[in-house]
């Protein structure tokens, strides 16, 4: 928030109404570009930090990320809905035809609301989230060498098992069967 008042009441209305900084004219650019910096940093551990506490990344957040704190008790509900989202996606993995509709569908929510909410969290399209769970359960099927990968690529989710292997390697730098053991 930019704004010509100065006071510190003004300063902690506008906190408390939910403004991520808060700025007095005239304003320092290094200061505004500090803290949108860190606004940008911070937007990234969350994306990190959902994509985790949905179960679809193993990379830790950062360092001086998020910690236990009463900050992270209000998270708990996106956590939530990052899990409920994957539970779904799981639940419908091998259908092929399960799209970005059906999942709208399933949480009650608008395709653009579930869009702008899950880019926010994640930094996922819906789409991609949905590839994304679904290569990550292809991911662990692998791992059993009985198992073909055109049945893991059909368990998963995917017609093709020529486009499966494309995304596979496009995804994670290495082909199903280099994944293998």
């Amino acid at each position: 928030m930019l704004t010509a008042k100065a006071d510190s009441e003004s300063k902690m209305e506008g906190l408390t109404k939910g403004a991520d900084a808060y700025l007095e004219k005239p304003f320092n650019t290094e200061e505004l570009q500090i803290r949108v910096k860190k606004l940008l940093e911070l937007r990234k551990i969350l994306q990190m930090f959902y994509l985790k506490q949905a179960g679809l990344s193993s990379t830790p957040p950062p360092a001086g990320g998020l910690n236990e704190s009463p900050e992270s008790i209000a998270l708990e509900v996106e956590d939530k809905f990052a899990i409920k989202l994957r539970q779904i996606i799981q639940a419908h993995l091998s259908e092929a035809d399960f799209s970005v509709e059906q999942l709208c569908s399933e949480v009650f929510m608008s395709h653009s609301k579930l869009h702008r909410k899950l880019d926010a969290l994640t930094g996922c399209p819906p789409n991609k989230f949905i590839r994304f769970v679904r290569l990550k359960k292809a991911k662990e099927l692998l791992l059993d060498a009985e198992v073909s990968i055109s049945s893991v690529a059909i368990d998963c989710g995917f017609n093709d098992p020529g486009y499966f292997a494309r995304v596979f390697k496009q995804e994670f730098g290495v082909t199903p069967n280099e994944w293998r053991p």
